[in-house]
Order: C-alpha cells, then structure tokens, then sequence
C-alpha cells in the first residue's frame, strides 16, 4: 500500500470517527461543537482531497467501503442538521412574534420591566 492511499484509508476513518461525533453533538444541539467539528471536517476534507489527487493506483476495496460509510453518514448528518436549521429558523420567527404581540399590547415586558407602549394602529383593531 503506497502512503497515499495509506493516507486516504486514515483519513476516511478520521472523517468517520468525526461524523460519528457529529451526530452525537447534533442530537444534544451543540452548536459550538458542530461549529468546531465543521472546521475540522473542511481540513480533513482538504487531505483526503491532496492525498487523492497524488493516489497512483485505484483505492483499495475497503477503503471504497469505508467511503461509502462515510457517504451514508454524512447525509445523515447533513439532514439532521438542515432539520435543527429549521427549528432554529421557525423559533426565531415564534420570538418575533411573542416579542411583537407584548410590545402591541401595552404590556409590563419580563420580569416586570417598564411598559411597553401600544404601537399606534396596532392591537386587535388595527
């Protein structure tokens, strides 16, 4: 095996061994994590890009194995995170609209501080 494709063998597993965590940091919603994990991804992505281009030979039959892995836990990862986008997305606009409602109202904001004034043209009539 030459070091090149040694190099990509290790590089696969390292990409694998990190959308594994990947996984586990978005099911717990870890946003520094996954923002920690991407960084390293887009490095080992680059290596396994270099070592790619300097491969000689076909890669091995298990290192297309472990490829294919790779694949199919990226694209479950990659949904998972476009699904935790969405929340995020749809909650903010759920706190703009909580946040629009009370300053409508003429209502004590949290914890009691100050009233905020009704918007003019706002409010059940408007």
């Amino acid at each position: 095996m030459t070091s090149s494709a040694k190099e990509i063998t290790a590089t696969i597993r390292m990409l694998t061994d990190l959308a594994a965590r990947e996984a586990r940091a978005l099911a717990r919603r870890n946003i520094a994590e996954i923002a920690q994990i991407a960084e390293r991804k887009q490095a080992l992505a680059d290596r396994f890009e270099a070592a790619l281009a300097s491969l000689q030979d076909a890669p091995s039959a298990q290192a297309l194995r472990d490829l294919a892995r790779l694949r199919v836990l990226s694209a479950e990862n990659h949904a998972r995170l476009a699904s935790l986008r969405d929340n995020i997305a749809r909650a903010r606009v759920r706190l703009e609209t909580l946040v629009a409602q009370e300053r409508s109202s003429g209502v004590y904001g949290a914890h009691g501080k100050g009233r905020f004034a009704p918007i003019p043209a706002a409010g059940r009539n408007a």
